[in-house]
């Protein structure tokens, strides 16, 4: 997960916010018993408020990942 959230970081950065604008996140894991862990990484990247955020457990992801993340994060018009 953490290395999810880095790339989401480094996306939202380059779009000129960043994950303190997140509104919600998906989170795909395929063993469920690590959510605990998921979780604590989750508390590293994000301060409270802390987004919304759905997580479902998944048979398979692609490419063997044990974890997708998904997020909305808002930024400024202009």
């Amino acid at each position: 997960l953490r290395q999810c959230l880095h790339n989401v970081a480094a996306i939202a950065d380059a779009a000129g916010t960043g994950l303190g604008a997140t509104l919600s996140t998906t989170v795909l894991l395929t063993d469920f018993s690590e959510f605990d862990a998921i979780n604590a990484a989750y508390g590293e990247f994000f301060q409270e408020p802390y987004p919304a955020r759905v997580a479902f457990a998944a048979a398979a992801l692609p490419r063997g990942s044990q974890v997708e993340v998904a997020a909305v994060i808002a930024m400024d018009a202009e």
